[in-house]
């Protein structure tokens, strides 16, 4: 009898989706963030181009980051760094490589109401071709926290394939 209610229930639309319902945490968190909702197609797209410019190696990014940037990377980079810096740094790193190649998992937009924080939360697989023609590869969890349409701060974790 479940199986018939279940197949029997109906489809919900996009419509259904846009009306979001507030989210009862099961516990208390160490974010603040008590109102998690969807967020909206435009987050990812920021997120999306983001790692359009890095498989692309194009450095210009004016347009997708804030005037400052915290970074918490994978290697143990902790700063904050002007959007101008880190285009160059970005650009530098980009000298490292023959090729970028980064293929996206998942992503989901995540808008903290209560505290006005809009995150992108993804999931990436890298792949990376040295000059000398070797690749290395490893998969990315990556949180974007974004400002006025922008990326203002980063938290990436790392994977490496087998492990």
């Amino acid at each position: 009898m479940l199986a018939v209610s279940v197949g029997c229930s109906q489809q919900k639309t996009e419509e259904d989706l846009t009306d979001q319902q507030e989210l009862i945490l099961p516990d208390v968190f160490s974010y603040a963030g008590k109102k998690p909702t969807l967020g909206t197609n435009e987050m990812l797209e920021t997120v999306i181009a983001f790692n359009e410019k890095i498989s692309s190696k194009d450095p210009d990014m004016a347009d997708l980051l804030a005037d400052s940037v915290t970074l918490h990377l994978a290697d143990g980079l902790n700063t904050t760094i002007s959007g101008d810096s880190l285009q160059a740094m970005i650009g530098e790193y980009f000298t490292q490589y023959e090729s970028i190649n980064i293929t996206i998992n998942a992503a989901i937009p995540v808008v903290y109401e209560d505290m006005n924080h809009n995150w992108v939360y993804s999931w990436v697989f890298e792949v990376l071709e040295n000059k000398d023609g070797t690749t290395e590869s490893h998969y990315l969890h990556e949180d974007f926290k974004l400002e006025d349409g922008k990326i203002r701060e980063v938290f990436q974790f790392k994977r490496i394939p087998g492990n």
